[in-house]
């Protein structure tokens, strides 16, 4: 890991544990699978977590149900969560977070999820003993949102240190492809 790395490392970590990082096991509906989605900032540290419920996850799969009626309304699904994204954090920096928004994050979040490439290489649930998907996303030099999907297969929830590492592992992977997309601001410490 070079010095860059180690930087943006251990300032995630301090980010992670000023946000008192605490996984959400309950998911947008009920009857949780173990397919997790993750939102997570640059800037801000983890927004949210959650086990997606079965009825929403054959909705993502099929891309039927409330994911087919978003699409209806968004056709470029990075712009609705994008959105959802930008209306979160500034709920959280007015001190207006709320169970209802975390929900409303996570269902974009599984709209944008079962919308990129990285679905399609998903294994099956039946086959993995579970999927966590990430949606890590910053601001760029240029002023836009990047974000960016990205997925592993293991049972339990990220822990903290492991949702940070898998952090690093895909920005540094995206920024060897595409090093002008580097952050305007690594990360914001509290």
């Amino acid at each position: 890991m070079d010095d860059i790395s180690k930087q943006r490392s251990k300032k995630l970590s301090k980010t992670l544990e000023l946000a008192g990082w605490k996984p959400n096991v309950e998911g947008i509906a009920t009857n949780p699978t173990r397919f997790w989605i993750y939102s997570m900032s640059l800037e801000h540290g983890p927004r949210m977590t959650c086990a997606i419920g079965a009825e929403f996850l054959r909705e993502m799969v099929s891309k039927t149900g409330q994911v087919a009626d978003l699409h209806k309304a968004f056709p470029e699904y990075w712009v609705a969560v994008a959105e959802a994204i930008k209306m979160f954090d500034l709920a959280t920096e007015e001190g207006r977070q709320t169970e209802e928004l975390r929900q409303a994050l996570a269902l974009y979040a599984g709209f944008y999820a079962c919308n990129t490439q990285t679905w399609s290489i998903l294994r099956p649930l039946n086959e993995v003993d579970g999927t966590h998907f990430m949606l890590l996303d910053w601001i760029g030099q240029d002023g836009g949102r990047i974000m960016r999907p990205a997925h592993i297969h293991r049972a339990d929830p990220l822990s903290g240190e492991e949702l940070r590492n898998f952090a690093n592992v895909v920005i540094d992977a995206h920024l060897a492809k595409r090093p002008g997309d580097k952050p305007l601001k690594p990360w914001k410490l509290p």
